[in-house]
């Protein structure tokens, strides 16, 4: 006959399971627990170096707003998918989720006054740049942007203090493949160095 496991054995071994070090508690889940506080976490994730877009669509007036994010990744290359992270109080999120696309410039070197621009709460940010359509009548930078992608939402995605958009690219462009992006690291901007640069430095040190 099969006896019932003694309870006290059942909660020691749920102590061990969880990692919990303090005798008759069973920790919480990972996904309950506080985590660091933010400003560790931004200090983190600011040492490292990404590349930067600005992300544009139209709001339910047809109005153009875009937002700076180096929140942005590739997903799939079958179907091509990319994600882009919008903090949830952003001014352009409403835009985002009424226009359900979007379009991701890669920003190029030379050009860290737009990201400001795009990064601040102004109410007019197409105003101090140069912008176009495409076919579907949503804003980019062409000027701007060394490469640009444009997405219609496939699936948002809420988490934390941030909502995901995962965009399939319907369409884009490589502007001009030797021109170099600008990089954002450790809250300031930079650029990185061009390929013959560092080939230079290392035939110099061999």
């Amino acid at each position: 006959m099969k006896r019932n496991a003694d309870p006290a054995t059942t909660r020691r071994r749920l102590e061990v399971v969880a990692g919990s070090s303090v005798p008759g508690r069973i920790s919480p889940p990972a996904h309950r627990r506080a985590g660091v506080d933010r400003e560790t976490f931004l200090s983190i994730m600011a040492s490292f170096p990404s590349g930067v877009a600005i992300v544009t669509t139209r709001d339910s007036e047809g109005k153009p707003r875009g937002l700076t994010s180096s929140a942005i990744c590739s997903v799939s290359a079958q179907p091509p998918l990319v994600l882009v992270c919008v903090d949830l109080t952003s001014r352009t999120l409403p835009a985002l989720r009424h226009a359900e696309g979007f379009v991701v410039n890669f920003i190029r070197a030379g050009r860290s006054e737009v990201c400001d621009v795009f990064a601040s709460k102004a109410e007019d940010k197409f105003a101090q740049v140069v912008w176009s359509e495409t076919e579907s009548g949503l804003p980019f930078l062409p000027d701007d942007a060394l490469a640009w992608a444009e997405c219609t939402t496939v699936q948002e995605i809420e988490a934390g203090d941030h909502m995901i958009f995962l965009g399939r690219v319907e369409r884009g462009e490589v502007a001009n493949p030797g021109v170099l992006p600008i990089v954002y690291y450790r809250r300031a901007w930079g650029v990185p160095a061009a390929p013959e640069a560092r080939e230079r430095k290392q035939a110099a040190g061999s």
